[in-house]
């Protein structure tokens, strides 16, 4: 059942559908985007009508005029008003709360359609839910530094503890210049030149440094003295407790309790860095609370370490998350007693877009039952925090909002403030218009007798109001605003159709009519071919001239014609056809000049097409344009004007023949021929000189007759043309253009030969000197233009009618159970390799003839042809060999030597399996053919003569795998296509 439906489809494609090649279709789309108001009459709604399931093309075709003075018209239709969608891009309109067409053009839509499952996600995306994410520990990133103290880059602190195994550096320099480094030994000392021992260790490195300045000072008189620590001795730490790399660090003894912890990789997951101890010894140093240094810089923890001290980090006293609309969210240490509040304060506080009404809170009661809090920013001040807490600030939701929003035909959108929950429209209206215009808030056109207010009620449910926004402003009626609101003010377009105009060429109704026909047949075909692809590629198996677009059925034909008349009369009459935006008091005169006219228009008949309102009815007026050019027009009204040339055409005659000019004259009253002749250019130099002939109409008994008349040409200033008439300058007889025939070859003057007309072989061949001693007559080649056009289209036609023979073989062996199924493909790609062949092979229009040395002889055989112009002789020269040419094991010329068929096919080693032994032939060098066969042990080959210059053929067999009944036609194609190219090949010819 589907392969029938399938050949339905085909079929239906090929004769009406697949007519459509891609570039009509796009020629289709480019006239109706050059001139669509013409498909927008009232008459063409009727074609609409018949042909609905196509769609309205009027309400779908938007009207583009192509004219760079469009913008300065100001009736012109704007296209951004129209309430048409562009059918050509088979775009379908949805209702949506702002529908937006392919041209983005907006509609106001407020009660759009929302199913269930939309509807559903609508109000579900509106709900509030905590979104976990995975936090880390707040001072994480800040243990992830990796710098590495530079003893080079620091600057001693004057507080420093000088230590055994520091390097003091001093500088003399004037009077005595000394540069000296000195290690702290064991002891404490350090030993100067000149001073001795002087103990160090233990003292801060700013009372150091005074002392060895007074020392050396002191010592080198005149001279100057600069003392500095050069090299940090090596401390070593130990750390403890909950860190990521708890152990000994060896450090500089210049190293702090955050370089050490940096070095350690930070504390562990539930390490504190609120609770650092630090020990000398047995005893407690410091105690660090890093959550100083990073929310309000500052620097604790900065304690200098000695060789021996220990950092332990204990477990933090509690974590708590917080997250949400925090500006840090993450996991946070507290202390005893620590309000949310100040924790708060570490996370940065709360965003803007944060709902500080509802913070909630998640705590984990006892290891035995969950809580779930829900806390003001107020209450969080004095809301003490606990370890496990799960903080999270929820954002700000839409009832949450205060406004009312506006939306539609206004010059800003959007939501306005409203400060009490409750606001009269009226108030809300004169708040947004300054100084009382309407043009400060309304964009033009707003329907002002019609609003919508949308509303979700106390009990959660959906209302609609709508009120008069024209009598609010004049205080006539009131309407109160609540929280959220939402009103939607329209453009008088959104709701009702822009009133207009149209004008058009009457001339061109019927065309246009066709037109809208077809561009629906294409919007079915471009359907259909988008559902069915692989009809296209079956329509290709029938027909390959498919893809290229090149089609010669009759409905094409059709098609093309309408499209070329279309675009001649696409708007003979007017500059600027099509719609112009209706506006009172508008008049028949305001539109044709806003138009424009091309060329003179009958002004006694202009026809105006009124369309009823809300009727599916017409009124036909006939104007006079110059009684009556402030006719006043209504809504929609369609006006046709008249080429004057149509209704009131000028007097034509026509002349053909041997004028300057031939073609169609305007003609005046009393007008003679010889002025209609003078009209045309004048006479050529081939016109007959004594008589002309007149063709005349004239109506008898309702019927159009005719009357020749040959009129004499010393009489052509007496006889008077009249409406219609048909005149034929004659030709002077045997005028005409050069004939020539060239004869190539062994004559002795070949080359190019005028001949007249009737003129005989044997005379041409006579004027070239006859042949020469090495002339090969009976190879003579005669060949015909006529004959070899002739020729193509017989060798076309039976490549078509192959073609076909192949389908409908394959169709018939389809539905067949005795015949094996054949693909199309398969005897297509079979028939595609002949056309391929075929291509290679022009045929030369052979005539076969027979010469003889003899002129006297041949003038009187039935060879010596009557010339044309065209024709063409070639004269071998003598061959002496029989070519053997085909499925033979050793294809080759021989030496002519009188023998068989037989004998020359041994002579090159005899046949090959893909040989056809049936359908072996000889073509003589004459052109004449014969078939022949080589026969069996039992019998001899056929009696066959070969003379010098013959061809023998052996043809390839041709099969086919499942077998086929056009096979033979295949083999007699090959065998023509054979015969072609051996008669060319022949005597050298190709």
């Amino acid at each position: 059942m589907f392969f029938y439906f399938r050949l339905f489809i085909v079929i239906f494609l090929s004769t009406t559908l697949y007519s459509f090649s891609p570039n009509e279709i796009s020629q289709a789309k480019s006239m109706l985007a050059s001139n669509p108001s013409l498909l927008k009459s009232y008459e063409n709604q009727k074609i609409n009508q018949n042909n609905s399931q196509y769609g309205n093309i009027n309400e779908k075709t938007n009207n583009n005029i192509p004219t760079n003075e469009i913008n300065k018209n100001p009736f012109i239709q704007d296209k951004n008003n129209e309430q048409n969608n562009n059918y050509l891009n088979n775009t379908i309109e949805t209702d949506i709360n702002c529908t937006t067409d392919e041209n983005n053009i907006t509609r106001l839509n407020p009660l759009q359609y929302i199913n269930n499952d939309e509807q559903l996600q609508k109000i579900k995306n509106q709900q509030f839910k905590i979104k976990e994410k995975k936090l880390q520990r707040y001072s994480k990133i800040f243990f992830q530094n990796t710098n590495q103290i530079i003893q080079n880059n620091i600057v001693t602190p004057t507080n420093y503890i000088i230590n055994k195994g520091d390097i003091i550096k001093f500088w003399i320099y004037g009077a005595t210049n000394v540069q000296q480094e000195l290690e702290v030994d064991k002891r404490g000392n350090i030993n100067i030149p000149q001073i001795g021992p002087v103990h160090i260790a233990g003292e801060k490195f700013g009372e150091v440094k005074d002392l060895l300045t007074n020392y050396l000072s002191s010592s080198y008189k005149n001279s100057k003295v600069v003392v500095d620590l050069n090299s940090f001795s090596t401390a070593q730490i130990t750390v403890t407790g909950f860190v990521n790399s708890p152990g000994i660090y060896n450090t500089t003894s210049l190293s702090s309790v955050k370089d050490i912890l940096i070095e350690a990789k930070g504390v562990s997951d539930v390490g504190s860095v609120r609770n650092i101890k630090v020990f000398r010894g047995k005893q407690l140093i410091d105690t660090i609370d890093y959550y100083h240094l990073f929310t309000q810089g500052q620097s604790h923890g900065d304690t200098v370490l000695q060789s021996g001290d220990v950092i332990h980090i204990p477990r933090a006293y509690g974590l708590i998350t917080i997250d949400g609309e925090v500006n840090n969210p993450a996991i946070y240490e507290i202390e005893p007693g620590e309000s949310l509040m100040h924790i708060l304060h570490f996370a940065g506080g709360i965003k803007p877009t944060g709902y500080a009404k509802k913070i909630h809170v998640k705590r984990f009661n006892k290891n035995t039952y969950i809580d779930y809090l829900t806390l003001t920013q107020k209450q969080a001040s004095h809301f003490i925090v606990k370890d496990g807490d799960e903080i999270y600030v929820g954002k700000l939701k839409k009832n949450n909002e205060r406004y009312i929003e506006v939306i539609g035909n206004v010059i800003n959108e959007g939501k306005k403030a409203i400060h009490n929950r409750k606001l009269k429209l009226s108030t809300f209206l004169h708040q947004q218009i300054i100084n009382k215009r309407l043009d400060s808030f309304f964009l033009e056109n707003t329907q002002l007798d019609y609003a919508m207010i949308k509303r979700i009620d106390k009990n959660l449910t959906p209302h609609v109001f709508h009120v008069n926004l024209e009598k609010v402003l004049k205080g006539e009626e009131d309407f109160t605003l609540h929280n959220r609101d939402q009103i939607y003010i329209f453009n008088n377009l959104d709701t009702k159709i822009n009133p207009y105009v149209t004008i058009v060429d009457a001339t061109t109704r019927d065309i246009l009519q066709q037109q809208e026909i077809l561009l629906q047949r294409i919007k079915l075909s471009e359907k259909i071919e988008n559902q069915f692809p692989e009809i296209r590629n079956e329509m290709e198996l029938f027909d390959t001239n498919i893809s290229d677009g090149n089609y010669t059925s009759m409905y094409m034909d059709r098609i093309n014609r309408i499209f070329q008349e279309a675009n001649i009369t696409k708007s003979k009459l007017l500059l600027q056809p099509g719609k112009f935006t209706y506006t009172k008091g508008m008049t028949l005169e305001d539109v044709i000049n806003m138009a424009g006219i091309k060329r003179p228009f009958d002004t006694s008949r202009v026809k105006i097409v009124s369309q009823y309102k809300n009727k599916n009815d017409i009124k036909v007026n006939i104007v006079n344009y110059e009684k009556n050019k402030n006719y006043q027009l209504k809504p929609f009204d369609t006006i046709h004007l008249f080429d004057i040339r149509e209704t009131s055409p000028v007097p034509m005659a026509d002349i053909i023949g041997e004028v300057v000019k031939p073609g169609s004259y305007e003609i005046t009253k009393a007008m003679t021929l010889k002025e209609l002749i003078a009209s045309a250019g004048g006479l050529t130099q081939k016109a007959y000189p004594k008589q002309c002939e007149v063709i005349r109409y004239h109506l008898e008994n309702g019927e159009r007759k005719k009357k020749i008349f040959n009129i004499n040409m010393k009489d052509i200033n007496n006889f008077i043309v009249q409406r219609y008439d048909e005149i034929n300058i004659k030709k002077i007889p045997y005028w005409d253009d050069k004939k020539t025939i060239t004869l190539e070859g062994e004559v002795k003057f070949p080359g190019e030969y005028i001949i007249h007309s009737g003129e005989k072989l044997s005379s041409v061949i006579q004027r070239a000197g006859g042949f020469t001693k090495e002339a090969f007559l009976y190879g003579a080649i005669f060949a015909r233009q006529e004959i070899a056009k002739l020729q193509a289209k017989s060798l076309q036609h039976s490549l078509s009618k192959l073609k076909e023979q192949v389908v409908l073989a394959s169709l018939r062996s389809s539905g067949s159970k005795s015949m094996g199924k054949i693909s199309i493909g398969e005897g297509v790609s079979a028939v595609n390799s002949l056309i391929a062949e075929a291509q290679k092979v022009k045929p030369i229009g052979r005539i076969s003839i027979h010469l003889t040395r003899d002129i006297k002889t041949f003038e009187k055989s039935s060879s010596n042809l009557t010339l044309k112009s065209g024709d063409t002789l070639f004269i071998p020269a003598r061959n002496d060999t029989v070519i053997v040419s085909g499925e033979v094991m050793n294809p080759m010329a021989l030496t002519y030597q009188g023998d068989g068929v037989q004998n020359y096919i041994h002579k090159c080693g005899g046949i090959t399996e893909l040989a056809d032994s049936e359908h072996i032939f000889v073509l003589h060098a004459n052109g004449e053919a014969e078939k022949a066969s080589i026969g069996s042990y039992l019998f001899s080959s056929n009696d066959v003569k070969i003379k010098q210059g013959d061809v023998i053929m052996i043809p390839k067999k041709i099969m086919f795998e499942r077998g086929i009944d056009i096979a033979g036609n295949i083999v007699d194609m090959v065998y023509k296509l054979t015969l072609t190219l051996a008669s060319m090949r022949t005597v050298g010819a190709i």
